[in-house]
């Protein structure tokens, strides 16, 4: 399998649809009230946490993404994002705690759907 180390990175190329419509959603969350930015953004950074944490270091360089986002100090962080929104959720109106589980749901799908492109891309240059 063909393996490309973080330096060989090209980035100038064109963003795939996923990762576009991640840029969109993360743009229009400027837009939305408090309550729904927290929720969203507790999310996007709980998806991480969650994602990067292991019983053990990885191997090569991708320890380096596990350590910033699965060490305990970042877990603290997502912990601290996730009472923020809790605080406020219960005060919004109805119609906000329904965009903040929208929000929230959305993110799960554009995470999904993100983690996939990186997956199939670097299958993609293996073929």
């Amino acid at each position: 399998m063909y393996k490309t180390r973080p330096d060989q990175l090209n980035l100038n190329t064109q963003k795939q649809p996923a990762c576009n419509q991640y840029c969109h959603f993360m743009q229009t969350l400027g837009d939305m009230p408090y309550p729904v930015q927290a929720t969203a953004f507790w999310a996007i950074e709980l998806a991480y946490n969650q994602g990067w944490q292991l019983p053990g270091q990885m191997s090569g360089s991708y320890n380096e993404f596990a350590q910033r986002w699965g060490n305990p100090g970042f877990t603290e962080y997502v912990t601290l994002l996730e009472k923020q929104a809790n605080q406020v959720l219960p005060e919004a109106s109805e119609s906000i705690q329904q965009q903040a589980e929208s929000a929230f749901l959305q993110v799960a799908q554009l995470e999904a759907e993100f983690w996939q492109m990186a997956f199939n891309a670097e299958t993609d240059r293996a073929r």
